[in-house]
């Protein structure tokens, strides 16, 4: 190897070979680079495959639970009206036997079980102001007064359950208005059991859904409301619903 002349003079054959030198490192890592790009794509399209054949497994899962739920819901549809049919017979051979034991009474069956349906409705209408007046005695004061859902449950205890909680509807309508109010549940009660004793109260609800069939709003709720309270339950006969649940509704809200 030639030394420089003099200092500061530059040896082009060493700066040549340091040229090559960081050519050759600068294309050795490009290849690098090019090399692990080449596996990275090839990971992916790897995973692009797994990926889709993981999706056609999960539609055809997604295909066979709708299947089975379609036959969830077959099956649920014919038990529920075997079940309706079966509670129809049932109440028309109880209806014959109590008419036949009853004979006087047979030829009133009809209007008298609307005519309890309607004083039961008068009952509660009468128990709005009732219980009204009776939370603005014994609230707190500043507390707010929330009647619906106390009118709600008080329905509910008067006809929803075999035996009245006296403690809980001493609590929601005072002993003032108590022994009146239970003596005309009773009565209306012991009306409807004679003239259809398999009779049955529909207090379903899911709150916050739109009504549905068999559901009606109460008073000035909206119709296309969302449902909140059950304020007077459907009645229902042999699986038949001869009156609509009245619901209190909340107007929707986005």
């Amino acid at each position: 190897m030639n030394s420089p002349a003099y200092p500061g003079q530059i040896d082009w054959s060493v700066a040549q070979k340091q040229a090559v030198d960081l050519v050759q490192l600068f294309l050795g890592t490009v290849d690098d680079q090019r090399n692990r790009v080449r596996r990275l794509e090839e990971h992916v399209q790897s995973l692009i495959h797994r990926l889709a054949a993981a999706e056609e497994r999960l539609e055809v899962h997604r295909k066979s639970i709708q299947n089975l739920e379609l036959s969830l819901r077959q099956a649920r549809a014919q038990s529920e009206e075997e079940h309706t049919v079966l509670q129809e017979r049932l109440t028309e051979v109880l209806e014959r036997d109590f008419r036949n034991d009853n004979p006087n009474a047979a030829t009133a069956v009809g209007f008298s079980r609307d005519e309890a349906l309607d004083d039961m409705e008068s009952l509660i209408s009468s128990l709005w102001p009732i219980v009204t007046q009776h939370l603005n005695r014994v609230r707190k004061r500043g507390e707010p007064v929330e009647v619906v859902p106390v009118l709600a449950e008080t329905v509910e205890i008067l006809f929803g359950i075999a035996d009245v909680d006296d403690g809980r509807l001493v609590q929601n309508i005072g002993n003032e208005h108590y022994s009146d109010v239970v003596r005309k549940m009773r009565e209306i009660r012991d009306r409807l059991v004679a003239c259809a004793p398999m009779h049955s109260w529909d207090f379903a609800i899911i709150q916050g859904e739109p009504l549905r069939p068999g559901q009606e709003a109460w008073r000035d709720c909206p119709a296309d409301g969302l449902a909140q309270y059950v304020i007077r339950p459907g009645y229902i006969e042999g699986g038949r619903v001869i009156r609509n649940q009245v619901v209190f509704t909340a107007a929707w809200r986005p």
